[in-house]
C-alpha cells in the first residue's frame, strides 16, 4: 500500500509505502496427548482402534492454533501387523489437523504436532468372583451373607417362620461379570445397578453361577434357606392371683387358673396356646393343698400349644 504525503505549500510530496504481510496459521499449543491409552472394549484390527481412538475423551487434551481454528487428532497405525489379543499392545502415531478438512498445519517453534501412543487392547476379565451377597424377606430389612462360600460349600440362612419368598441380590466383583440361575443359565434375574436379583420361593438350595466377562471362567454358590421353626416368643403371667371364688382342692383351683386375667403369650405363628398348671407339694413346703380361705397355693405352669401340632419351642431368652 502507497500513501502520498502532501505538505500545506503542495510541494515537495513524497511517497511512503506499507507491506502487510499476513502471520502463518501455525500450531501454538499441544498438551496432555497421552503417551499410553488402552481401548474401552477389545478389538480385531487397527481400523476399529483407530475409531475408538478418535472417540477417546479430550477433556484433558488442549490443541490450540493462532488462527482460532478447530484442531483435532488424527490417527495412523505405525505398525506392522496389528496384534488384536486381549492386552497386547501396538504403536499409533498421532498428527495435529484441523478438524473440518484432516489438512496438517505447521507447528509453532517449540510445539510437537506428532507423536506415538502405545495403546493397548482392552483385556478381557476373567474375574468371577462376588462382591455382596444380600437377602431380604417380605417385610424385613436386607441381610448379608458374608462371608461368601463357594460350591460345594453351602451358605446356611434361617428365616423366619412363616417365610414364603426371599428377594436374593448378587452383585458380582467385575461389573461386566454375568449372573443366572446354576440350573437355568437363560435366568438372568433383575438387573439394576450392577445388582442382580432373583425374588424366589424358600428352596433348600439355591444355586445360582457368576460368569466371567471372558464367557468361560464360572463359579457356582449355593444358598441352603430353612425356614425357623414355630415358637413361642413372649410369656406374660401375673406373679400372684386370688382366685374369685373358693376352691375345693387343686383341680378345682386349676380350672379357675384358666381364666386367669393378664396372661400373654405371643408366638411367631398362629398356633393356639395355652397355660398348662399343676400343684407340686415341693413348692408348697411339701403340703397337701389347702382350701382355707385367704391361704395361699404356689401353683407352677408351662406354656404350650392348644391343639394337636407339634410342641412349641421357646425362643431364645424366653421362659416358657
Amino acid at each position: 500500500m502507497a500513501l502520498i504525503i502532501t505538505p500545506e505549500s503542495e510541494t515537495p510530496t513524497r511517497t511512503v509505502t506499507i507491506n502487510f504481510t499476513t502471520a502463518k496459521e501455525l500450531v501454538t499449543v499441544v498438551t496432555g496427548v497421552p503417551s499410553t491409552y488402552t481401548l474401552p472394549q477389545t478389538v480385531a484390527d487397527e481400523a476399529a482402534a483407530i475409531a475408538l481412538l478418535e472417540a477417546m475423551d479430550m477433556s484433558d487434551i488442549t490443541l490450540t492454533a493462532n488462527s482460532g481454528v478447530a484442531l483435532k487428532l488424527k490417527w495412523e497405525y505405525s505398525g506392522s501387523e496389528f496384534n488384536n489379543a486381549s492386552g497386547q499392545s501396538n504403536n499409533f502415531t498421532w498428527t495435529v489437523v484441523k478438524a473440518e478438512d484432516d489438512s496438517e498445519i505447521t507447528a509453532a517453534g517449540g510445539v510437537t504436532a506428532t507423536g506415538t501412543t502405545a495403546v493397548t487392547n482392552y483385556t478381557i476379565s476373567t474375574e468371577a468372583g462376588i462382591s455382596a451377597l444380600t437377602y431380604q424377606v417380605a417385610g424385613g430389612s436386607k441381610e448379608t451373607i458374608s462371608p461368601v462360600n463357594e460350591d460345594p460349600s453351602t451358605n446356611d440362612v434361617t428365616v423366619a417362620f412363616g417365610t414364603k419368598s426371599i428377594t436374593v441380590s448378587i452383585t458380582p466383583t467385575d461389573a461386566k461379570a454375568t449372573v443366572s440361575l446354576t440350573d437355568q443359565p437363560t435366568e438372568h434375574g433383575t438387573l439394576v445397578d450392577g445388582v442382580t436379583s432373583y425374588e424366589t420361593p424358600v428352596l433348600e438350595a439355591f444355586k445360582f453361577t457368576i460368569t466371567a466377562e471372558d464367557g468361560t471362567t464360572k463359579k457356582n454358590f449355593i444358598i441352603k434357606f430353612t425356614v425357623d421353626k414355630e415358637k413361642i416368643t413372649a410369656v406374660t403371667v401375673p406373679a400372684t392371683y386370688k382366685l374369685p371364688e373358693a376352691a375345693t382342692d387343686e383341680a378345682a383351683a386349676i380350672a379357675m387358673l384358666a381364666d386367669m386375667e393378664g396372661v400373654v403369650i405371643k408366638t411367631n405363628g398362629v398356633a393356639p396356646t395355652k397355660l398348662n398348671w399343676t400343684y407340686d407339694k415341693s413348692n408348697n413346703g411339701n403340703s397337701e393343698y389347702t382350701n382355707e380361705g385367704g391361704k395361699t397355693n404356689v401353683f407352677s405352669w408351662s406354656a404350650v400349644r392348644s391343639d394337636a401340632g407339634d410342641a412349641l419351642e421357646a425362643a431364645a431368652g424366653v421362659t416358657i
